[in-house]
């Protein structure tokens, strides 16, 4: 018999329930099991924190289903403040908090032969656990990446520094190591079931009309409902537990609104159900989080299709994809399910035995996770970690495969949200004045920051991949400390803009040297170069970096996430779509005077220019009737426009500055969509599509051209539609995310070999 401590911000007693419940009944049967709960405060409840029915037996110890339970409520409890100047205020109130906890709290800690801690605020805890009990086994229940939930920086910070206290990190998937500072100490122990709960058999709650169902509020996107339940007046679309999120659900008689419900009464409606609804409202949520998902591996048990975005249905053939806010995928999807025929099945473990994988890892060496901490590291470098404009960053470093991508960098703005991915800065926020002082003094001499230095050192990478040279000459003093190669990817502006523009300080005065910094990189053996595209690298060649030290890698797309949608492009209304930047190098303005020549000839045309910037009241005031400035939209309302435009247009020129574009992602991203292009965009117009078979390129500022090209696709349905599946297949085959990947991954290889970056293998 072992007693257990499980310490979560969930309750034991909670309607909706979690794994961290079930953990806790299966520990229940094999020893006393104890079950704290914090974090409620009448701040919580303010906030709709779902404990809050159970106050009235809060600061108490309650007996439930043979777990011993005390839910923690107070006047406050810690939060996140999320200015870097009031770091030292966030982490008092979290050490304040800690220092408070319930005397109840210290005794079954204590008493504990193993304490079972759930991601989030019960992780601050750790370092208590440890020196009130020293002999307990530390057990770390990793449910979200406190990165990706925004966690407070002092949770975070903390997990971290006592990391090494845990002697057993439970990863519910094996994308969630990436999060992780190693995984010496990981196992993998998927979501279970329990058999004997899940198949006792229940009355249908439905009536005799046919029904769907979905559960819970993650992520949870109405507008599915909105069109679903008219187009299918003949099922019942049942809603539970969806909380707050369900009031934007259209009063309809066949959307059914339950409230929170207990967990058996929601498998009635799961097991008789005719199908399962996971809408997921984000293209961009963390993977982990559907590799986890609870509600989709019921429906699986069950044997019920599950109707779900086109980003969560992966490979399962029982799940049925759509694409959010289009409504015919969605009726095909729903379709789909009804007509299914083929057996849906999953293989999950007992709960029994995910306890078991946590309480005797050693009998399930083949779950163990630390063979992966064998991967060499690529620290990915970049000053500020990341804005929202470098999903390219984010998304390269998550396509490795060979290589253990983890990000690090002077600063974390929280801006782009970093699914899983590692991250390590010294600072949080915008920088003080002292720290801009302390950053200026340090790149004046070369030297590099100190507690970058020391992120690093602890990282212990085998590599450091700067993005931009502007960064590459800032990480390289870091890279020369630890003795390994440097690889800088250049992108455009930092390599096509005049040199002399920035010794000049018309850049800014920070950036007065980089002409100078950049040509010693260029003489060090051990920094190599990556181009995103040929004219790149030929201006790299053009500034005295050596052929034989600058390679060509592009970045590439989602080839899945970007899909064909809706009607072909020929079948489209005569729409053209612009999305970018207002700046001058986007050659925005040039497209709006092409637009006015398109009218004369198509009066019926039209023009979305999605995208905000210096120019855009210049641009507004200069419009013609048809013209649309949307402003800057989300990804989703990209794919929107896109499965809706006839032709893209991309008519980049070379800025006053010499900046020019390297491979626009905007350019792939449309073609991948189905959607023909017209360009002019360096790079973009030679390797980034097929002049006359995935759209037509012109010379930079040639108004007249651009005019004739576009006006040749609205007009002519047949052209369109074929270069829009030219398109398609184009990008598949020269620019699908992880066929680039593996060639830049190639190039960490040589480098770290030190071999260089170009590939001097003979041909096979």
């Amino acid at each position: 018999m072992t007693d257990s401590l499980v310490i979560s911000v969930h309750d034991f007693r909670s309607r909706r329930k979690a794994s961290v419940h079930f953990i806790a009944r299966e520990l229940a049967r094999r020893g006393r099991t104890r079950f704290f709960s914090t974090g409620l405060s009448r701040l919580s409840e303010h906030r709709g924190d779902t404990r809050a029915d159970l106050a009235s037996v809060a600061n108490g110890v309650e007996f439930s289903d043979g777990v011993e339970c005390y839910l923690q409520r107070g006047l406050w409890h810690p939060f996140r403040l999320n200015r870097a100047a009031l770091e030292p205020a966030e982490a008092a109130m979290f050490q304040l908090y800690r220092l408070l906890k319930p005397r109840i709290l210290k005794r079954w800690i204590k008493d504990a032969d193993t304490v079972f801690v759930e991601s989030g605020l019960a992780a601050i805890f750790v370092p208590d656990i440890r020196k009130l009990n020293p002999r307990a086994k530390i057990v770390y229940l990793a449910s979200d990446d406190l990165g990706v939930i925004g966690a407070a920086r002092t949770i975070r910070q903390g997990f971290l520094d006592n990391f090494d206290a845990i002697d057993l990190v439970r990863l519910p998937s094996p994308l969630l190591r990436s999060g992780m500072p190693h995984a010496r100490n990981a196992i993998f122990a998927p979501q279970g079931v329990d058999r004997a709960l899940m198949e006792r058999p229940r009355p249908s709650p439905f009536s005799d009309r046919r029904a769907c169902v979905s559960v819970g509020s993650m992520l949870f996107d109405a507008s599915f409902f909105n069109t679903a339940a008219p187009a299918f007046p003949d099922i019942d679309f049942y809603v539970i537990g969806a909380g707050r999120a369900a009031e934007a659900l259209d009063k309809r008689p066949n959307i059914i609104v339950l409230p929170e419900t207990p967990f058996e009464e929601t498998l009635g409606y799961i097991q008789h159900a005719a199908f399962g609804v996971a809408p997921y409202r984000d293209a961009d949520t963390p993977r982990y989080l559907l590799d986890t998902s609870l509600k989709l591996r019921q429906f699986a048990f069950f044997g019920k299709p599950a109707v779900c975005p086109d980003f969560a249905a992966g490979g399962d053939a029982g799940r049925f994809a759509y694409k959010p806010g289009d409504a015919a995928s969605i009726a095909a999807a729903i379709n789909g399910a009804l007509a299914n025929t083929t057996p849906i099945s999953v293989d999950l473990p007992d709960w029994s035995e995910v306890v078991d994988r946590l309480l005797y890892p050693e009998r399930f060496p083949e779950h163990r996770l630390e063979h992966q901490s064998d991967m060499p590291v690529a620290a990915i470098y970049r000053t500020e970690v990341l804005p929202l404009s470098e999903t390219f960053v984010r998304d390269q470093a998550l396509a490795l495969q060979r290589w253990r991508p983890v990000l690090i960098g002077e600063r974390s703005i929280d801006k782009l949200p970093l699914e899983g991915l590692e991250a390590r800065t010294c600072h949080t926020g915008p920088a003080t004045f002292a720290e801009r002082l302390m950053g200026a003094a340090l790149r004046r001499f070369d030297l590099p920051s100190p507690g970058v230095l020391k992120i690093a050192r602890a990282v212990k990478p085998k590599l450091i991949h700067a993005h931009f040279g502007f960064d590459g000459v800032e990480a390289w003093p870091i890279a020369k400390r630890l003795g390994v190669p440097l690889l800088v990817t250049l992108h455009g502006s930092d390599i096509t803009t005049h040199m002399k523009w920035f010794a000049e300080g018309r850049a800014g005065r920070r950036w007065k040297r980089y002409p100078l910094c950049l040509q010693r990189l260029a003489k060090v053996r051990n920094v190599g170069f990556v181009a995103v595209s040929g004219p790149i690298r030929d201006a790299a060649l053009a500034v005295g970096i050596p052929s034989d030290r600058v390679t060509i890698c592009h970045i590439g797309i989602d080839v899945d996430r970007f899909v064909p949608s809706g009607e072909t492009a020929g079948k489209r209304a005569p729409l053209i779509l612009f999305v970018g930047r207002l700046v001058e190098k986007k050659g925005a303005k040039l497209l709006v005077e092409a637009f006015a020549k398109v009218r004369e000839a198509l009066p019926e045309a039209r023009l979305v220019i999605a995208g905000d910037g210096p120019q855009r009241a210049e641009i507004e005031a200069m419009a013609p009737d048809g013209v649309t400035l949307p402003g800057a939209v989300s990804q989703d309302r990209v794919r929107a426009l896109m499965a809706e435009a006839r032709v893209f247009c991309l008519p980049s020129i070379t800025a006053k500055s010499g900046d020019k574009e390297g491979l626009p992602l905007v350019l792939l991203e449309a073609q991948a969509s189905g959607v023909p292009v017209v360009t002019s965009a360096s790079g973009g117009a030679t390797e980034g599509m097929e002049d006359g078979k995935t759209g037509f390129a012109f010379a930079e500022g040639d108004v007249r051209a651009m005019a004739h090209h576009l006006i040749a696709i609205l007009s002519d349905s047949e052209m369109a539609d074929r270069f829009g599946q030219a398109a398609r297949s184009f990008i598949e085959r020269a620019h699908d995310r992880k066929n680039c990947t593996k060639k830049l991954e190639d190039v960490y290889d040589r480098l770290s070999a030190g071999k260089g970056v170009l590939d001097t293998s003979p041909p096979s």
